[in-house]
């Protein structure tokens, strides 16, 4: 008879945990996500009364995070219900590794929900893709570096052929002490490219889960920089030779000037004197008659 009882109280009890934890729970709607970016965590509150508070807690401190629309920490949470609606959401801003593996809870009234967000709930997170790739001769060497998990297995598209891309782990950043680790790899592969093609584009594209893709760099220039930088130098001699042609053509066009200017100049002088010289000439000459006038007078 114990055993009966007993086994009633389990089916009830079984029962009202599986009611409690199907009326109302919570899932991430965004993936993959971009660290950096937003991260939107909604709740389904299936059985929840209209007119009801609606709260969101978590976090690393398990904090009050919203309530009804209003954040605790506008610049990092926000949330948005309706009141005749049984939902709401969560939207984490600036999402980035501290907010993983933390306990979230979204409740509607009585009925809440908890649980562990982990890297794995969100398919894929991924930061921001450092580019080294250079061109050396014919061959373009693919060399990009990112936080990703997890991790994807990448390949070159370039000219409508997918070739093989080597993915290595640089290091990984445990978020606690959960197993889920963000890591850091370095994508490699060479292209072989025609030297006389400076202007080719190429996709890098990773997969991490079947059938879920997702680009790294949507299209990437392998432009000949070295040619580039030749072309840009012998802009840069043309134009300074230019200049130094025109600067030399100005100088000599002043001078040639002002020498004109010097001997008109010097001409005007010349002729003013000219007259002058004459007069004192002929000062003398005219005292001599007046002297010779005055002693054959005398005489």
């Amino acid at each position: 008879m114990k055993r009966l009882i007993n086994l009633i109280r389990f089916i009830c009890l079984a029962a009202f945990v599986c009611h409690c934890e199907s009326s109302i729970k919570w899932s991430v709607i965004n993936k993959p996500i971009k660290i950096g970016d937003k991260a939107t965590l909604s709740c389904d509150a299936y059985e929840c009364a209209q007119n009801t508070r609606k709260t969101w807690y978590g976090g690393r401190s398990n904090d009050l995070l919203c309530y009804d629309d209003i954040s605790t920490n506008p610049t990092k949470y926000e949330m948005q219900s309706s009141k005749s609606s049984f939902n709401s959401s969560l939207t984490i801003k600036e999402f980035n590794v501290s907010d993983v593996n933390c306990k979230y809870t979204c409740a509607c009234g009585f009925e809440k929900f908890t649980k562990m967000l982990k890297l794995d709930d969100l398919d894929t997170v991924y930061g921001d893709v450092k580019d080294s790739s250079n061109r050396k001769d014919d061959r373009y060497i693919v060399n990009i570096e990112m936080k990703v998990y997890p991790i994807p297995i990448c390949s070159i598209v370039y000219k409508a052929k997918e070739s093989y891309a080597s993915v290595k782990i640089v290091e990984s950043v445990k978020s606690n002490k959960e197993v889920s680790e963000l890591y850091t790899v370095k994508i490699t592969a060479a292209l072989d490219v025609d030297q006389s093609e400076l202007d080719c584009s190429f996709n890098v594209k990773c997969q991490v889960k079947p059938s879920k893709d997702f680009l790294i760099l949507d299209t990437k220039s392998c432009t000949d920089v070295k040619s580039v930088n030749r072309s840009t130098d012998n802009f840069m001699w043309l134009g300074l030779s230019l200049g130094i042609i025109t600067i030399v053509l100005l100088i000599t066009i002043v001078f040639l000037c002002l020498r004109k200017k010097l001997k008109m100049e010097t001409r005007n002088v010349s002729k003013r004197q000219r007259p002058d010289q004459r007069a004192a000439e002929n000062r003398p000459k005219a005292h001599y008659h007046i002297l010779s006038s005055m002693l054959t007078f005398k005489s």
